[in-house]
């Protein structure tokens, strides 16, 4: 399948420029540095505290290090980096897109993975492990997919629900012809992974997918669904057992045969007992090619007008909003110069109130960014080249 060259088709930027922000480096765990480079990177907030997975590999390195940190001051700080033993799983981390996931719950945490095999670029089956103790021991949580395939299982997204039980997504090519998106559900007590369920059986195959739970264990999945490439929405109101297909993000009708490698960010804001989702999305479609935020309530209505961030050069993109309705975006320019760190923070996101800040990075080319909310705290976790290392930062926005 052909690729799509986005650095090809750079165009001048439609982002609103502010100002720029300096940040410093990220603090790490004391008397800890990683040896490899970061190949792979996830954050999840629960309870007050930040939880952070790290995938890490030296030049030439085929399997990578599993490590596992959290903070419970903002980030301010960070635990000792806590191994997770792979040695029966070794992790194949491919580089960020693919990145390997963890959510957690109380002082339960799940951490997933993805194997070599004998898939596209080498990618494989999956493998977990959870901790009962916050991360300082991990046992073998087996595989989360149940089709026995070594084949080709990756972008996978990971989230707990309310009951402190866990819902994992991913692709694979189990129907022998397309890629679907399936699921499958963690029960933290018996410690078994449950039957795999059908999201969606056909969609793109090689976008990152996300999955959130909120706070009555409804779930929500977006992806970039096939026909057009469009993302799309799922939800399931019953823990994963059936999933329902709410159709586009942003009807842009996209019709391309080619792997994009971008997908998307969903955020939900629970207040006044409603559910807001709020999204952000990118399309390569001539004629409207960016990146867009819109928003929907959960359950009633239709996703709202979208709302153009920047320009097809704008991509792998991100959101997160606070307990206090605040929104942040954050999203990679691509220019000959290189890649450029863009965030954005406001209440509300309306096309006369874009103000786009860019995030003054001392690494070079940083990628993929990914934010989550701690209380009315925003954080931007990030990845690049520093001292010839691909290294991690997170900043508090």
């Amino acid at each position: 399948m052909e690729l799509l060259n986005l650095r090809g088709r750079i165009v001048s930027t439609c982002c609103l420029l502010a100002g720029a922000w300096s940040v410093g480096c990220a603090s790490i765990p004391s008397g800890d540095e990683l040896s490899g480079n970061v190949k792979s990177l996830d954050v999840y907030a629960d309870d007050g505290k930040i939880h952070l997975l790290l995938a890490t590999a030296k030049e030439g390195q085929e399997n990578a290090v599993l490590v596992y940190t959290c903070s419970t001051d903002h980030g301010k700080s960070w635990e000792p980096y806590h191994p997770i033993d792979t040695s029966s799983a070794p992790a194949y981390a491919r580089g960020r897109g693919t990145d390997f996931q963890v959510a957690a719950s109380g002082k339960g945490a799940l951490a997933v993975w993805m194997q070599h095999g004998t898939g596209f670029m080498g990618r494989g089956p999956l493998a977990s492990a959870f901790s009962a103790d916050g991360g300082k021991s991990w046992r073998n949580a087996g595989n989360p997919s149940d089709d026995e395939s070594i084949g080709d299982h990756a972008f996978i997204d990971l989230t707990a629900d309310d009951k402190g039980n866990f819902h994992a997504v991913w692709l694979d090519k189990r129907s022998g012809k397309d890629k679907g998106l399936y699921s499958a559900s963690y029960d933290a007590r018996t410690h078994r992974w449950e039957k795999n369920r059908t999201v969606d059986g056909m969609v793109c195959d090689c976008c990152w997918n996300v999955l959130k739970a909120d706070r009555t264990g409804r779930l929500h999945a977006l992806y970039r669904d096939k026909t057009p490439r469009d993302m799309g929405w799922a939800f399931s109101g019953d823990y994963g057992k059936t999933w329902e297909l709410g159709g586009p993000v942003g009807n842009f009708d996209w019709r391309i045969e080619a792997c994009v490698h971008v997908g998307g960010g969903l955020a939900i804001e629970e207040k006044g007992g409603g559910t807001q989702l709020h999204a952000v999305v990118w399309t390569g479609n001539q004629g409207n090619a960016g990146l867009y935020y819109l928003s929907r309530k959960s359950e009633e209505g239709n996703w709202g007008e979208p709302v153009r961030i920047g320009g097809v050069e704008c991509t792998l993109p991100d959101i997160a909003v606070s307990d206090s309705g605040q929104i942040a975006i954050a999203w990679i320019r691509q220019t000959s110069d290189g890649n450029k760190l863009f965030r954005l923070k406001g209440d509300r996101i309306r096309p006369d109130s874009i103000k786009a800040v860019q995030v003054q990075t001392e690494e070079v080319y940083p990628t993929h960014p990914k934010l989550i909310s701690l209380g009315d705290s925003l954080h931007l976790f990030w990845t690049g080249q520093a001292g010839g290392k691909e290294v991690w930062r997170h900043v508090k926005i």
